[in-house]
């Protein structure tokens, strides 16, 4: 009976979510690291993601949904199947094949849970050489009517146009994505229900309110 017992406590442990100590994350702490072949699956391509902290902060259920081209285009896409990652260490999350002629940068999608298992969905960059000079203009960046009962507007400068965007709802699922036109992008939130919405472009956030 003692080593039954032992075995049940011992994969509850596993099998649960990590709910300890309340802890913060934001995208921040998360930085792609490159990409490669996948040895095991010769059909899925490695994102590495290095997490900022240590062994006592991780993050629930991450993935990587999609993966896009410069042109804005879906060229890979990934389901969860890991438990969660530690910090302080970089993962490799499997996605479809990412082919060698895609154009880049690439912009990908990565989804997480914290410790109360409430979800946020992050954009990274990968393989563009002048990100930072495009993203110090984001003070050009204009959002309206905030709060909304129909339609949001996005005035943007030319530095942005083109620079994919996409809105989550509280729990982190995306309702709305895209890229940012040369001046102005039109939001149609009339259908989504009121409540407090995510914008994100790149690694910069808006909240969207909708009466």
């Amino acid at each position: 009976m003692k080593t039954l017992h032992f075995t049940l406590v011992a994969f509850a442990i596993l099998s649960s979510p990590f709910t300890g100590t309340s802890q913060s994350f934001n995208c921040d702490w998360f930085t792609v690291t490159g990409l490669e072949p996948d040895t095991f699956n010769l059909n899925n391509t490695l994102v590495q993601i290095e997490m900022a902290g240590g062994v006592s902060d991780f993050i629930n259920y991450p993935f990587i949904p999609a993966v896009t081209d410069c042109n804005g285009d879906t060229v890979a896409t990934g389901d969860m199947f890991l438990f969660g990652q530690i910090g302080g260490t970089e993962t490799g999350y499997p996605v479809s094949a990412i082919s060698d002629d895609v154009c880049y940068p690439l912009t990908i999608q990565f989804v997480y849970s914290d410790n109360f298992l409430v979800a946020d969905t992050c954009l990274f960059t990968y393989g563009s050489t002048n990100l930072s000079s495009r993203f110090d203009t984001f003070n050009q960046l204009n959002v309206y009517p905030n709060p909304t009962s129909g339609d949001v507007q996005i005035e943007s400068s030319w530095a942005l146009s083109n620079t994919p965007y996409i809105v989550t709802d509280q729990m982190g699922k995306i309702i709305l994505q895209g890229n940012l036109n040369s001046t102005n992008t039109r939001l149609d939130m009339e259908r989504f229900s009121s409540g407090i919405y995510m914008l994100r472009v790149g690694n910069e956030v808006v909240k969207v309110v909708k009466e």
